[in-house]
């Protein structure tokens, strides 16, 4: 039984809880995070394999888990009467729910910003930017047409929503007859949302490759969309 400043104190000792509510003291609390730290690591380790397909690691849980515990600790009132873990694993969980959606909330924001900046990246020709504006028209043009291809991507409106749709459909009819390095470039990137490097990896080519691939893709696309557009005129 552990012995701190004299108190031997087990998972529910009331003195160090006295001890801690009367003084405030670190050295209480973190006497009583010794009592509770396996249990929250427990806790944490069954919450972390209960989710699927983990962007953090158990030490992130556990990171949460033990930040949940000390909030606990600090606002429990043992006069209440209610058991301190069956107060605090409400706290704990929230904490870590909470913490880790915030993490992969800002790691999928970081990625969104390296898709689109590789996307961004193998259109913009810099070779030449005498004619600057025209440069970033065609650009724009063709990150528009990427972003029309991903799934998930709607327009607001039910009637330009109605319109985006047709379009969306008439650009991924013209992806299968791409040939078979742009189709599979672009079916992964933006129906799969797989990234330039691993899709570098899956053809065995270079990121740069699959950059290139990506523009020509993209251009064909677009040139196949104008010549619609001419023959219905």
């Amino acid at each position: 039984m552990p012995v701190v400043n004299g108190i031997a104190h087990t998972e529910d000792n009331a003195e160090v809880w006295l001890k801690y509510k009367k003084t405030g003291s670190i050295v209480y609390r973190n006497m009583l995070i010794d009592c509770y730290l396996d249990r929250t690591k427990q806790f944490a380790g069954k919450i972390y394999a209960s989710r699927i397909g983990n962007i953090a690691d158990f030490n992130d849980y556990l990171h949460f888990g033990v930040l949940g515990l000390i909030s606990s600790i600090e606002k429990y009132d043992p006069t209440y009467g209610a058991q301190f873990f069956t107060y605090a694993s409400y706290r704990i969980r929230g904490s870590i729910i909470d913490g880790i959606a915030s993490m992969e909330e800002k790691t999928s924001s970081v990625q969104n910003e390296l898709i689109f900046k590789n996307r961004f990246v193998s259109i913009h020709d810099h070779k030449d930017d005498d004619d600057l504006f025209e440069k970033l028209v065609d650009t724009s043009v063709l990150l528009a047409i990427g972003f029309m291809l991903e799934d998930e991507n709607e327009a607001s409106d039910q009637y330009c929503n109605h319109a985006f749709q047709e379009l969306k459909e008439v650009l991924s009819n013209y992806v299968d007859l791409l040939n078979d390095n742009e189709k599979t470039v672009i079916e992964y990137h933006y129906f799969h949302q797989v990234p330039f490097v691993t899709i570098a990896e899956i053809l065995n080519l270079t990121k740069s490759r699959v950059a290139q691939i990506h523009k020509k893709a993209l251009l064909v696309l677009r040139e196949k969309y104008t010549n619609t557009l001419e023959l219905e005129l």
